[in-house]
């Protein structure tokens, strides 16, 4: 199983690594969430993190560098990752740039990917969309 953990912290580390997900074989899902942890080169400080997670047939990439529900840098790398996966430009800027955007730990929106549609659910609610693979 592979599994990729991008941790440049910046769209554009993120971005030079997203043939990683070349290797994932069918996508399955696809999501943005947040966690905290403490860690020692912190003071043992809590502190949030924000990825996006890939998940595929064959393992997953987790990237760091990306977010949502802003205009921004962050947001415009994830709308290029989600192009290249196959979701339509509208739709994919749309979950880039509109997705909700929690402050809790937790996951923020997903997409889950079935036989030619695909599940966005964004804060509280769940949309169906037909898609074909790009």
């Amino acid at each position: 199983m592979y599994r990729y953990r991008c941790e440049g912290h910046t769209t554009w580390n993120a971005r030079k690594n997203f043939n990683r997900v070349g290797v994932l074989g069918k996508i399955k899902r696809v999501k943005g969430y947040r966690f905290t942890s403490c860690r020692k080169n912190n003071s043992n400080q809590p502190v949030q993190h924000e990825y996006v997670l890939v998940v595929g047939e064959n393992g997953s990439c987790r990237f760091s560098g990306l977010c949502w529900g802003y205009g921004g840098e962050g947001p415009s790398g994830l709308c290029e990752l989600l192009k290249m996966l196959g979701i339509e430009g509208n739709m994919a800027a749309n979950i880039a740039y509109d997705s909700y955007r929690g402050q809790a730990d937790g996951t923020d929106w997903e997409l889950k990917f079935r036989e030619g549609q695909f599940s966005y659910m964004n804060g509280n609610w769940t949309s169906y969309h037909e898609w074909q693979a790009a």
